[in-house]
């Protein structure tokens, strides 16, 4: 994953949480458009082809530790 900023990585994980693009805002304190932009970002770096395969992707690669978080 060291090919995704910081805050990429924030993004990316949040989507694993299931977080909606609004949520993953105020969490982070930052606006929507921003959010949407580091989205695209990770889709590029990634090779998603949409947003349904983003939040796919990030759900199989950090879903699982996100729920055994909340989950012990």
């Amino acid at each position: 994953m060291d090919v995704l900023s910081d805050r990429e990585l924030a993004v990316f994980s949040l989507l694993a949480a299931e977080r909606r693009i609004g949520q993953i805002g105020q969490e982070l304190g930052i606006s929507r458009r921003t959010v949407e932009s580091h989205c695209e970002n990770i889709k590029t770096k990634l090779g998603y082809a949409d947003a349904e395969a983003l939040r796919r992707g990030a759900h199989e690669l950090l879903g699982a530790a996100h729920h055994s978080r909340r989950h012990p």
